[in-house]
C-alpha cells in the first residue's frame, strides 16, 4: 500500500465509539501428517498419522504454561486446535493421514511468531517420534494493530459533532427481539457515544492497514 495519508475504517459493533484500540496478532495454520496404513491386528506394520497429530496436540498443551500470557483478558496470548481429515475412518485400520488445525491469537506479532515456531516444533517432533511425514500449511498470519491516538481523537470529535446513528422504532424493536431471543437485556441499539478510550478489539481483519498508514476505526 502506497500513497495513503490516512485510513479511516468502520467496524460493526454494539456501541458507538472511536478509539485508538489495538487488536491481537493472529495465525491460522494446519499440519498435515502422512503415515502408513496397516490392519489393526498387525499395527506394527503401520505408521499412524493420527498418533502424530495427537502427540502434537498433547505437546502443545504442555507448551501453554511456557508461552508469555500477554495482558489478559483482552490481550491474552492463546491458541486453539482441532483435528480434521483423519483416515481411513475404520477403527481397525491404522490411519495414514491426519491434520491438526491451529488458530493462535497473540498480543504482539513477535509473540505470535514465537508461538507459531514452537507449535511447529511440536509437529516436527511428533513426526520424528512416529516416523511419519509432516507438511505445514500456513493459511494466514496477521500483525497486531498499531493504534493512532491523534487520528482517533479527530474521528471522536467529528463523531460528537455529527452524533450517533438515528435508528427507527422498527429497527429498535427488531434489535430488542434479537436480544430477547438470546436472553440478554432488551436495551435495543445504542443511542449514545461512549467516552474516548483505548483497549483491544480482539482480532480485526484490517490490522495490516495500520502498518502502512495512520489508521483508526469507529
Amino acid at each position: 500500500m502506497e500513497g495513503f495519508d490516512a485510513i479511516l475504517d468502520w467496524h460493526p459493533w454494539y456501541s458507538n465509539r472511536a478509539d485508538y484500540d489495538s487488536c491481537l496478532s493472529y495465525f491460522n495454520v494446519k499440519f498435515h501428517f502422512k503415515g502408513k496404513t496397516s490392519h489393526g491386528n498387525s499395527p506394527w506394520h503401520g505408521k499412524s498419522a493420527l498418533d502424530a497429530a495427537m502427540i502434537t496436540g498433547t505437546s502443545s498443551e504442555y507448551l501453554r504454561e511456557h508461552i508469555y500470557p500477554g495482558n489478559p483478558p483482552e490481550g491474552a496470548n492463546t491458541f486453539n486446535y482441532t483435528f480434521s481429515d483423519t483416515g481411513p475412518e475404520f477403527a481397525n485400520v491404522v490411519p495414514d493421514r491426519a491434520t491438526i488445525w491451529y488458530v493462535g491469537r497473540f498480543e504482539k506479532v513477535a509473540d505470535a511468531r514465537d508461538g507459531l515456531r514452537r507449535i511447529t516444533n511440536c509437529a516436527k517432533g511428533a513426526a520424528l517420534a512416529t516416523e511419519t511425514e509432516v507438511e505445514s500449511e500456513l493459511i494466514t498470519f496477521t500483525n497486531h494493530k498499531l493504534p493512532n491516538k491523534t487520528l482517533a481523537e479527530v474521528m471522536h470529535r467529528n463523531f460528537e459533532e455529527i452524533g450517533p446513528p438515528a435508528f427507527t422504532e422498527d429497527e429498535q424493536r427488531q434489535a430488542r427481539e434479537i436480544q430477547k431471543s438470546f436472553g440478554v437485556e432488551e436495551s435495543g441499539l445504542a443511542s449514545e457515544i461512549l467516552p474516548f478510550d483505548g483497549g483491544y478489539s480482539i482480532v480485526c481483519d484490517t490490522s495490516e492497514y495500520s502498518w502502512n498508514a495512520p489508521y483508526t476505526v469507529a
